[in-house]
């Protein structure tokens, strides 16, 4: 319940421009279309959903659709949303701790909880996504993340970070059992199809991949196989050489 002022249509439901204010202090200013939250507007939170502010965007059907969600400490979501969902496509999570995971989203189902008393929506992390991200404002690639924590502040790990270690260090049979590890901790429940899955099939065909490479460097170089031959200087010729045509 709450304390509406502005338009309204001829069934007396806010419509148009409006602000209404929660009993609880909370308060949604923008655009109403048959008394649902739609089109331009900004939801402000008194009280703070695990750190949430405020949701400025768009609305669709009393829900967000594209927009930014900030939190507490200034960090933000930002992209569309489709339902309880994110939607697939162009997004940025800013945890205002050095990180930033951007780009088009795959595997990132952030999930939008209902409020009981308004059914608002609140951002949730999934446990498992894939995204482009940075530290310190540097790219450190596309990588697989798990978050240990869906509320805010987040709490999130790079899952495939010491796979990649291990590859650089041409441990590839401990990635590989690293793989199977990361597997079985956080994506068994996940189905074949599932971005998160694909993604580390493919990291493991990479592995096998860079052991193959390495084998054969490593053949090549026991054998000599490859190797330019020593280069030999011409024998000085003598006398004698010319014996055959005296």
């Amino acid at each position: 319940m709450g304390t509406y002022n502005g338009n309204r249509n001829e069934k007396g439901l806010a419509h148009g421009k409006g602000t209404i204010t929660y009993d609880d202090g909370e308060k949604y200013e923008g655009e109403w279309k048959e008394g649902n939250r739609h089109g331009k507007g900004t939801y402000t939170f008194e009280t703070g959903y695990d750190g949430l502010i405020r949701f400025e965007g768009e609305w669709q059907e009393n829900k967000p659709f594209a927009g930014v969600f900030t939190f507490s400490n200034n960090g933000t979501i930002s992209g569309e949303f489709t339902g309880y969902h994110y939607n697939e496509g162009n997004g940025k999570i800013d945890l205002k701790d050095g990180r930033i995971f951007e780009g088009k989203w795959s595997g990132l189902d952030l999930i939008l909880t209902d409020n009981d008393n308004d059914c608002f929506l609140t951002p949730r992390l999934n446990s498992c996504f894939i995204a482009q991200a940075f530290e310190s404002e540097k790219s450190i690639g596309e990588h697989l993340f798990v978050a240990e924590s869906n509320k805010y502040p987040y709490r999130v790990i790079q899952a495939d970070k010491q796979i990649h270690e291990l590859i650089a260090a041409t441990k590839f049979d401990e990635a590989l059992l690293k793989v199977e590890e990361v597997k079985n901790l956080y994506l068994k429940d996940l189905c074949a199809d599932d971005p998160c899955i694909l993604f580390i099939a493919n990291l493991v065909e990479t592995i096998k991949e860079c052991k193959r490479v390495k084998l054969q460097e490593d053949i090549l170089s026991t054998f000599g196989q490859g190797q330019p031959s020593p280069k030999t200087e011409p024998k000085p010729k003598t006398d004698d050489d010319f014996d055959d045509f005296a």
